[in-house]
């Protein structure tokens, strides 16, 4: 009986350890560290609904910190990129199964054209907590993301739209293995409206909806401008626009009339 007994404690023991060595990494949002930079920065200002091009800063695996500069991108190999083409038609390059995080308390400033004023944005993390390679797909320097807010009646209205594609070329996937987070970077917008916001992204045939947190935006934001094209295709093809251009959000001017 008693060797019985100690073969039972070890078999529990191993089982244990083997529990504790597979036991999933959990995402955890990195402290942002921001290095010196000489650039003036502006919030965003915005009269109007405005198109989106959040920039792709690269993908890094899970870690404690994120150190960011005005310009500068996270690594990332060339045999990770996937060809537009293959981007969900193998196991190894699907887009679903990813999460998304915010970080609005945490702020990055970003120059990466030269511009003559650098802007205030928030990282977003698209991460992939799965056990499988994920793809996320992008064109040139950015995803494909708006972000929302709740209006003064309690709807959720996108603030931004698609930005304007105008050539087909320079889509890409890229592999994130599993404990990797790509890094996106949205404006932080000045105004006096403070509510909630979110951020949706499109990625491949996947939406995903971030949680809701506090901003502040220009109440305005929720309108399209008046020579804004996007107007009329709105009324004539509403259902395309919406899925299309606002990835499943209804704007404000998604009814029937046009709100002045």
């Amino acid at each position: 009986m008693k060797k019985s007994s100690i073969l039972f404690m070890l078999a529990a023991l191993t089982a244990c350890s083997q529990e504790e060595a597979v036991k999933p990494v959990v995402f955890k949002k990195p402290i942002v560290v921001q290095m010196p930079f000489e650039d003036s920065v502006q919030y965003l200002s915005n009269n109007f609904m405005n198109g989106s091009y959040p920039e792709f800063i690269g993908k890094s695996p899970f870690s404690d910190t994120l150190t960011m500069t005005v310009k500068g991108r996270l690594h990332y190999e060339d045999s990770d990129i996937v060809f537009r083409e293959l981007i969900g038609v193998t196991d190894t390059t699907r887009t679903d199964g990813l999460e998304l995080f915010t970080d609005y308390s945490s702020t990055i400033v970003r120059n990466p054209y030269g511009q003559e004023l650098a802007e205030y944005n928030y990282p977003v993390y698209i991460v992939n907590q799965t056990a499988e390679i994920k793809v996320i797909s992008g064109k040139d320097n950015h995803l494909f993301g708006i972000q929302e807010a709740l209006d003064s009646n309690g709807n959720w209205r996108p603030i931004e739209f698609k930005g304007h594609d105008f050539c087909g070329v320079g889509r890409y996937g890229l592999k994130l293995y599993p404990n990797e987070y790509a890094l996106v970077a949205f404006p932080k917008y000045q105004g006096n409206f403070k509510t909630k916001l979110r951020v949706r992204i499109k990625n491949g045939d996947n939406i995903y909806v971030s949680q809701p947190f506090d901003g502040t935006i220009n109440e305005r934001q929720f309108y399209l401008a008046k020579d804004e094209y996007l107007r009329k295709s709105l009324l004539k093809y509403k259902a395309e626009i919406i899925e299309n251009t606002f990835y499943g959000a209804w704007p404000v001017e998604a009814a029937d009339a046009f709100v002045e």
